[in-house]
């Protein structure tokens, strides 16, 4: 058999493999392969075909075993493509296998504020690669001639991304049936309709615990991340993203510090959503004021803030002061500002603050 997968910028390269057995795990109908010595798979390569001698994609690459980047499992390709009729399935994965993750690509991110801020530290703290540089210090978006994208190309889900703060999962297209793009292998996380843009591979680092491919993502857009499903995810062409605009200023007895602007891919939960708005602006500030190093028994902030949904728009000011003036704002917003129910998503989350010591 061959597998689709992609090493170098844009190239599906198709490599032997060895086909195994078939497997059968409760509902699962697995194929079980193995590549060759000197060509191992890893983290970003879940969703790769699996094709016949005859070019047909009989499956794609979903699990793999702890340690082992040869040995690897692919699931049945009717199981993939049935997704997009049927309701959400989930079920267990077997102990005898680990699923082949995304590689997760974070910037911006100060791993020792994970605990401060639990709903950032949960999305971004499960990094493959991770600078603690901002987003303009570290990886940048490389260029595409346009519509290279195919079964095998590496591609890009972007959860956050900004001016300071990214994060981004890689794996792999699996099928083109079409509007629908199918991909991953295994669930990732639910959204409404996440950009998704095809990614260049720039190296493949192997790793006896896990071994995973290098990549970034391109300007090219493949569609919207709409379903999420045991068996892999739908990527639908014609669909507009649906994110969330997370403006953040900062000033510092009326002189500007910062103004950045970052988007977050809205979720089915509108909660979650506006909670991860707020920790990403809230932490932002924690980095301004941690970095000054200034020591003050109470810091007074005048805080502006605008919050648009698709049901209401909410304005608010407030003042607090606090040592912990990032805490303070944060809880303050959690606690004191209430949308209505109905809400579904989040379009617009504005914080402007002032500080004075």
């Amino acid at each position: 058999m061959t597998l689709r997968v992609n090493r170098n910028d844009f190239e599906v390269w198709e490599v032997n493999v060895v086909f195994d057995a078939l497997y059968k795990e409760g509902p699962e109908r697995l194929i079980l392969c193995h590549s060759y010595s000197n060509f191992p798979v890893g983290a970003g390569d879940s969703g790769s075909p699996l094709l016949t001698s005859d070019g047909r994609i009989a499956g794609i690459l979903c699990y793999g075993y702890y340690g082992n980047s040869n040995n690897f499992i692919a699931r049945a390709i009717e199981d993939v493509i049935s997704i997009d009729v049927n309701s959400a399935s989930s079920s267990s994965t077997s102990t005898l296998f680990d699923a082949i993750q995304p590689v997760y690509i974070v910037s911006g991110f100060n791993a020792q504020a994970a605990s401060r801020y639990p709903e950032l530290g949960n999305v971004l703290g499960k990094a493959i690669i991770r600078s603690d540089n901002p987003f303009t210090k570290g990886m940048k978006i490389s260029k595409s001639a346009g519509n290279l994208a195919i079964p095998g190309s590496s591609i890009a889900v972007m959860f956050i991304t900004g001016d300071y703060v990214n994060e981004i999962a890689i794996g792999t297209m699996s099928y083109l049936s079409n509007e629908n793009v199918f991909a991953f292998g295994h669930n990732y996380q639910s959204f409404l309709a996440a950009p998704t843009y095809l990614a260049s591979t720039k190296s493949f680092i192997t790793s006896i615990e896990e071994s995973f491919k290098m990549s970034e993502p391109s300007n090219e857009l493949i569609g919207s991340f709409v379903k999420d499903d045991f068996n892999g995810i739908v990527i639908k062409k014609n669909v507009v993203p649906l994110i969330a605009d997370v403006n953040t200023d900062c000033s510092i007895e009326g002189k500007s510090t910062f103004s950045y602007h970052h988007q977050i891919s809205n979720t089915p939960s509108f909660n979650y959503d506006m909670s991860l708005a707020a920790n990403l602006s809230c932490y932002l500030l924690y980095q301004e004021i941690a970095s000054r190093n200034k020591s003050a028994d109470s810091v007074f902030a005048t805080c502006n803030l605008q919050i648009a949904t698709d049901q209401e728009t909410k304005y608010k000011t407030f003042v607090l002061h606090n040592y912990n003036i990032d805490w303070e704002i944060y809880y303050y917003i959690e606690d004191s500002v209430q949308m209505a129910k109905s809400n579904k998503e989040l379009k617009i989350f504005n914080l402007s603050v002032d500080l004075k010591y």
